[in-house]
């Protein structure tokens, strides 16, 4: 199988120094009026959320514990946080939903408070208004704007992660290798041809780099994108199951239950699929380049 073979990877410019730009997936961001709507039980998902509010009234249920979202603050919550949500007062929301890699994808669920910042406010304005215009909006530019406060919201999280950057190269590749290519059973055999390693040394170096077999690490990822995939698109299960390297819908169900606790059905009907039924513009211009 051509996977494209390996690619030169740059040089740090300083002597044990990785240089590197957080992998980052814009999934949706949306602005809302809420009065009353913003009621649910279960909101854990394998993406990041970013939150602003214009006005108090929303309240955030994790481990049994309130936390009230206030207007002074920004606020993410991490990837498969368990939390419920729930609306004392009208206010609008806004929101951006967003994948984060290494070293972020190590961050423990939770929800974390970040101040606001007055060109970070700025830019939520314009977002709001990009959104609002009734001629559409610019994909490019609104993107480039909703990445400009993930950074900051990722800035002020990085001493939560657990551990560095992956430093070395043939498992930084490996990685590159599994995200272009989920939708195709790669074997540890074909993984470690491509970076010129024997099976047994590269599953070795895998697991002490990242913590997890090169198949258990790679299924995490494929049916992450399948939650995504539930989420954002009306694809049928069947046709999520193929593009995320599973034989059938039954095996791919049989995986996604055991993994997430649930069936993929119920995850989606749970989450609202296309986010409330719509896949937006947004969404769709990134994720058509990774499927």
């Amino acid at each position: 199988m051509n996977l494209g073979g390996t690619r030169p990877v740059p040089q740090p410019e300083h002597p044990g120094v990785v240089n590197f730009t957080p992998d980052v997936q814009v999934l949706d961001c949306w602005a809302e009026d809420l009065d009353g709507l913003w009621f649910h039980s279960d909101l854990q998902a394998p993406y990041w959320r970013f939150y602003w509010n214009n006005a108090p009234g929303g309240i955030v249920t994790i481990e049994r514990k309130d936390r009230p979202l206030f207007s002074d603050r920004f606020y993410a919550i991490a990837p498969d946080t368990p939390f419920s949500s729930k609306q004392r007062a009208p206010f609008r929301q806004f929101f951006i939903h967003f994948l984060a890699g290494a070293p972020f994808d190590t961050v423990q669920p939770g929800l974390f408070e970040l101040p606001t910042f007055p060109e970070g406010c700025r830019t939520i304005e314009r977002i709001v208004e990009m959104l609002d215009s009734p001629g559409g909006y610019p994909v490019a530019g609104l993107t480039t704007l909703a990445r400009f406060l993930v950074y900051y919201a990722l800035g002020h999280l990085e001493h939560l992660t657990r551990e560095a950057v992956c430093a070395d190269r043939r498992i930084r590749e490996v990685l590159r290798i599994m995200k272009l290519h989920q939708a195709e059973p790669l074997c540890n055999e074909e993984l470690a041809a491509q970076v010129h390693m024997h099976p047994n040394a590269f599953i070795r170096l895998f697991k002490e780099s990242t913590g997890e077999t090169p198949q258990a690490f790679y299924r995490a990822r494929r049916i992450e994108r399948a939650c995504i995939l539930l989420h954002y698109s009306d694809l049928s299960i069947s046709q999520i199951a193929a593009r995320t390297g599973f034989c059938d819908r039954y095996h791919f169900s049989r995986v996604f239950n055991k993994t997430r606790g649930m069936a993929p059905g119920h995850f989606r009907r749970s989450r609202g699929a296309g986010g409330g039924g719509q896949l937006t513009q947004l969404h769709r211009s990134e994720s058509d380049t990774t499927d």
